[in-house]
């Protein structure tokens, strides 16, 4: 741990200031906020973020956001705060990353007047070439290191991390039991359509159909249900696989009977939640968790809605939100529309300038909500592409186009 005092400048966007405060962890952290930042909470927040690694953590409110002579007399006082701070002739390091360009300009003039090379540290966070760049004294710059899991990311983006379904052993266990099954229904899901569709109703409901599971989704009430007709073909394969592997009974017609909700939900849909997990996790990326549940900082009572991704990921301290549908997306109205927007709206606030979304749709989408897709920015893998979705993540994770 770093004895310096660290001095940062804070903005809306805290995962520059924090990479690079976890890359080198310092005991003492400054941090400068102008008031609108203090206003939104965005000093408050980082300041937890660091006191929760036992740092002491100090808030210098009242930076001005404009006029050059404001900002240097404010810089100053700053800059005398922290060498008091820091022991005898202890090193200061000024993170030049936050705050506006102007505010950052100030800062890097009066630190570097009143510090010489001995003492003084400026760094910059380059998050689009992954570096943090010593700008003074100048020196080669050291490559970003992986030091964000999926909690401590949405933390910094004012989220609060809840859990996962994957955070329980036990349910990772089963998952791993049944991950052949959950990759061969990947690997046929172009084929299997109107089957999957029609599993997905028979579990969960849909239309004036009421599934297995109860509408709370909180236990299996109708166990019994049956097709219209006796699956045959493929579908009669993917059956006699669900029951070799006990994920429900069939009596090799029309009935089916559903065990119990875990299993019930993963055959209305969550298998392919299941299946972005592994995948994620088969390319060896950082940290990846499925069914996650958050609620937003201020409302942190364990009874405040809580929202959910169907599966994140992190690598290289950026973020993916995997949205996952099995049933036929509608394209009546804005329905589509509005599933869209909503997880454009989510991945943008959980993943900030660093984050990207994808839906992974077991079944084809219209054109035009491809379209709709692209224009907010949302890769998509859809119908017979699932299959592909491993290689996908993989160019992800080496920075190339999702």
């Amino acid at each position: 741990m770093e004895s310096a005092v660290h001095v940062c400048l804070v903005s809306e966007q805290l995962l520059a200031n924090l990479i690079a405060l976890l890359m080198a962890p310092p005991a003492r952290v400054l941090l400068a906020a102008s008031d609108a930042m203090h206003a939104k909470g965005h000093d408050d927040c980082l300041a937890r973020l660091l006191e929760a690694k036992k740092w002491q953590v100090r808030l210098c409110v009242g930076v001005p956001s404009a006029g050059l002579t404001a900002l240097r007399d404010h810089a100053l006082a700053i800059a005398e705060a922290a060498d008091q701070w820091a022991a005898p002739e202890g090193r200061v390091v000024l993170h030049a990353t936050g705050g506006t360009k102007l505010q950052a300009m100030a800062f890097v003039e009066v630190f570097r007047e009143l510090f010489d090379a001995r003492r003084l540290r400026i760094v910059y966070t380059d998050t689009t070439h992954q570096m943090v760049e010593s700008l003074f004294p100048h020196e080669p710059p050291t490559p970003m290191t992986a030091v964000l899991d999926v909690p401590l990311y949405l933390a910094a983006q004012g989220m609060v991390y809840r859990g996962a379904v994957s955070d329980d052993p036990a349910w990772c266990e089963r998952s791993v039991a049944r991950k052949p099954v959950t990759k061969w229904l990947a690997a046929h899901c172009a084929d299997l359509g109107g089957f999957l569709g029609a599993l997905n109703r028979l579990a969960v409901g849909g239309g004036d159909h009421r599934g297995a599971l109860g509408e709370d989704g909180r236990q299996v009430l109708a166990p019994e249900q049956r097709f219209g007709r006796a699956p045959y073909g493929i579908a009669r394969r993917a059956l006699n696989k669900l029951a070799a592997a006990r994920l429900l009974e069939w009596d090799e017609d029309v009935k089916v009977r559903f065990i119990d909700r875990e299993r019930t939900r993963y055959l209305g849909g969550v298998w392919l939640e299941e299946y972005a997990w592994h995948s994620a996790r088969d390319q060896g990326l950082d940290d990846a968790r499925c069914g996650v549940e958050f609620t937003w900082q201020g409302t942190a009572k364990r009874d405040a809605p809580r929202n959910e991704f169907d599966t994140l990921c992190v690598h290289a301290n950026r973020l993916l939100a995997i949205e996952c549908k099995t049933s036929r997306i509608v394209r009546e109205g804005n329905r589509d529309q509005t599933m869209l927007t909503k997880l454009e709206s989510l991945a943008r606030a959980a993943g900030g300038p660093f984050g990207a979304s994808l839906l992974l749709s077991a079944r084809p989408l219209s054109t035009k909500t491809c379209g709709r897709a692209r224009t907010l920015n949302i890769a998509l893998c859809a119908g017979a592409e699932v299959k592909r979705l491993p290689e996908r993540l993989r160019a992800w994770k080496n920075h190339a186009t999702l």
